[in-house]
């Protein structure tokens, strides 16, 4: 069973910010805070997601051809 243990605590999140919308400022922020939060563009009816895709919950996604998916768009990280 889960539980909230205030001892427990390693981080509180005060924030996000918002990554510039470019393949160029998603791939800077990677190298430079770490994981990115992408929101995917899935409204395109060619789009099509399963359990057969993916790799543990993570998907690879083209660089540099033409903002794949929008994720350029919808990036942010966590301040603390």
């Amino acid at each position: 069973m889960c539980s909230y243990r205030s001892d427990c605590i390693g981080a509180s999140i005060s924030g996000y910010q918002n990554v510039g919308k470019s393949e160029h400022f998603l791939a800077s922020s990677l190298s430079s805070v770490g994981p990115i939060t992408v929101a995917a563009d899935c409204s395109d009816r060619g789009f099509i997601w399963g359990a057969m895709l993916g790799d543990q919950g993570y998907i690879y996604m083209a660089k540099d051809e033409a903002d794949t998916c929008g994720l350029s768009k919808f990036a942010s990280y966590p301040t603390l």
